[in-house]
Order: C-alpha cells, then structure tokens, then sequence
C-alpha cells in the first residue's frame, strides 16, 4: 500500500516568542563564548615552540615589573645606581641609556620616570642647554628604537593571533583591513 504524504504540521505559536529568540540568542553567545576558548587553546598548541617561550618570559618579565612596582620596590634603587653611574660615565652612558631605555619600554617600565632622570642628569653634566638637548636626543632615540621593537615584536608575535580573531569579529577584521579608521579614533 502507498502512503500519501502528508502536510508538515503548522508551527505551534509560542505565547512567549520574543523571550524565547531572546534565550536561544543567548545560548549562541554563550556557545560563542565557550568556542573561543577551545580555538584559543587549540592556537597555543599550534605556535612554534620559540614563540612560546619567548611570549612567556615577556609575560612573567611583565607580571615581576609590575609585582615589584606595586610590592617589593626592588628595581627603583637600582635605577638610582643606574642613573648616578650615567653621571659618572657619560660617554659610555648615552649608548646605554638608550638602550636602557629601549629595553624598557618593551618591559613596560615607566618611560616617564627616566626622560625626568634623563634630564636632570645630563643637565648636571652638560650644563642646562646642552643637557636638555642630550637629553632629549637620548630619550627620543631610546624611545624610537623601543617602539620599534615594540611594534616588531607585536607583529610577529601575534599576527596569527589577530588572523584568528578577524576570521571571527567582525571590527577586528575591518581594523586588520584598515576599514574602519572613524572606530580606532573614537575608541569604539
């Protein structure tokens, strides 16, 4: 014997319909949530091994500068002892101190207390205008070179990690195509 189809019976309404889609919203933000951290996961394992030291000494480097600024006030004399032996050593101290200065920026150390020290010291040294002006020079340089480094390394660091969030939002794909520049300047 043959059966006829039948007709699919017609949807029931609901009474409550918009706080039904709103729940079934909200279960498929909180699947978004609980997927990005699955493919996060999954990303980490993926890196190479050297990006992964090296991003885990840059983090604890970061979580002791910030646990000794807050806590234990070790690095602060020894920037003293750094800064009076750029006094006696002026030379030699340009060179460092830039570097010095370079390296900090990376490492998230306040760059604003060395361009006061900068200035101070080579003031003392130099006299007041040529100080300023090597101090300046020292500072700017310091702080360029560090930027630099800064920027290298957020580019190669973390490339495939901006590819994987633009493959899922919508405004870090626009900002990694360099669409949205009214958002990047009003912050949103």
């Amino acid at each position: 014997a043959l059966e006829t189809p039948t007709a699919a019976p017609p949807p029931q309404k609901r009474c409550c319909s918009k706080l039904h889609n709103w729940y079934e919203y909200q279960q498929t933000l909180d699947e978004i949530d609980q997927h990005i951290f699955v493919v996060l996961f999954d990303f980490s394992r993926a890196q190479s091994w050297k990006k992964k030291a090296f991003s885990f000494a840059v983090f604890l480097l970061s979580v002791a500068v910030a646990a000794d600024s807050f806590y234990f006030g070790y690095i602060s004399p020894k920037l003293v002892e750094f800064l009076k032996w750029t006094v006696q050593h002026s030379a030699v101290a340009m060179v460092t101190f830039v570097t010095f200065y370079a390296v900090a920026t990376l490492m998230f150390v306040p760059p604003f207390l060395l361009t006061f020290a900068a200035g101070y010291i080579y003031r003392q040294v130099y006299g007041p205008v040529v100080g300023f002006a090597v101090a300046v020079g020292t500072c700017f340089t310091g702080s360029y070179i560090g930027a630099m480094l800064a920027f290298l390394r957020a580019r190669y660091m973390t490339r495939d990690l901006v590819k994987l969030f633009s493959r899922r939002f919508s405004l870090i794909r626009a900002a990694d195509k360099g669409e949205c520049i009214l958002v990047a300047c009003l912050g949103w």
